[in-house]
């Protein structure tokens, strides 16, 4: 039984905003990005990914891992929403969009190598470990803000507040100088207030890299 091709996942272009040096160029850069992302999830993603359903029904042997009723959700689900990843997984991570909205996005607030390295290769596996927790599975996760860098309401000292009573060993708003902006998914989870965090790293879309400090 042949296997299953990989699925070729368009990759997004971030932006790289850290030269915006006041919140009113930050805004107008990140909104741009929107708007191009925004673009892309129809454009590119929705596309490939309609083209790997076609070609993953012509393929049983990763469907035999699930129930026929699994298999046909998973499907199903690929067709109608924006993903991070593809159904042979056994999960489809859904990127937050209302029907006539751009999607959510999030705040991923740490130093500058992480965030240049994970908008780079989007990919979240180049966070440094200081900025990841253990929750009460022993299981890592990355701590996201809701709250966009060009925001009034962004707050470096509430990131660190969180990051400090989750355990990470940032010891100052220093080390929160640089941020990454992601798409909201449906595999975050709340950590109350104004954060989210995410179990998986990995490939992942960047939109942009910006100033944590403005």
């Amino acid at each position: 039984m042949s296997s299953h091709p990989v699925f070729d996942r368009p990759e997004f272009d971030y932006t790289h905003c850290v030269y915006d040096d006041d919140k009113a160029s930050l805004a107008t850069s990140i909104r741009a990005v929107v708007r191009r992302y925004d673009t892309f999830l129809d454009q590119e993603l929705f596309p490939a990914q309609h083209t790997y359903a076609d070609t993953l029904d012509r393929f049983e042997g990763w469907k035999l891992r699930f129930d026929s009723d699994r298999v046909s959700q998973l499907m199903a689900e690929f067709r109608q929403f924006p993903c991070m990843n593809d159904p042979t997984e056994g999960i489809t991570e859904q990127i937050y969009r209302r029907e006539g909205y751009y999607p959510k996005f999030l705040s991923v607030v740490a130093d500058n190598d992480s965030c240049i390295t994970m908008s780079t290769h989007n990919n979240l596996s180049h966070l440094d470990p200081r900025y990841r927790f253990t929750d009460e599975q022993g299981n890592q996760r990355m701590l996201a803000y809701e709250v966009l860098p060009y925001e009034d309401d962004f707050s470096r000292w509430e990131v660190l507040s969180k990051y400090q009573s989750l355990g990470c060993p940032i010891g100052n708003a220093n080390y929160l100088k640089r941020c990454i902006v992601i798409p909201k998914t449906d595999l975050f989870r709340s950590e109350g207030g104004n954060f989210w965090s995410r179990r998986y790293f990995g490939k992942f879309d960047v939109v942009a890299m910006a100033r944590a400090d403005l």
